[in-house]
């Protein structure tokens, strides 16, 4: 199974990773589909159980973004997420971390409306199902 899984709904992503780092490999489709779009109007909802990009991977990252913001909220209890977070907040401030019991306030904070919050959850567990996880945290 991936350690990681993606879907883009409109200019929102959902992501899902597992406690496993992901791959440059798994990743590489994911930053070749952002160079395709205006990545400052995407927004991005991470789950993670405490897999997350390694120092290469953020690079490409921000080579992707190009000192452009994104709005990113990270769902995690880990607090190695956390620093990675951190980390990446320094070239864009859009990126924010939230534990897992505030998944309502990150939802807020990429302005999803609440008459989508049921759909996204069921799309996330539909997107967790493709990846080696318990995501027991995630609510919904």
């Amino acid at each position: 199974m991936r350690t990681v899984a993606y879907k883009f709904l409109g200019d929102l992503v959902l992501m899902v990773h597992s406690k496993a780092n992901p791959t440059d490999a798994e990743l590489r489709a994911y930053f070749e589909e952002l160079r395709t779009k205006d990545v400052s109007s995407i927004r991005v909802l991470v789950f993670t159980e405490g897999g997350g990009l390694s120092a290469s991977q953020r690079k490409e990252l921000n080579t992707v973004l190009a000192g452009r913001q994104q709005m990113c909220a990270v769902i995690s209890d880990d607090g190695l997420v956390r620093g990675i977070v951190t980390a990446l907040s320094w070239f864009n401030r859009g990126i924010k971390f939230f534990p897992t019991n505030a998944g309502e306030e990150a939802f807020k904070y990429l302005k999803i409306p609440s008459s989508d919050y049921a759909e996204v959850w069921r799309q996330v567990h539909s997107i967790r199902s493709l990846v080696d996880a318990r995501h027991e945290g995630l609510g919904g």
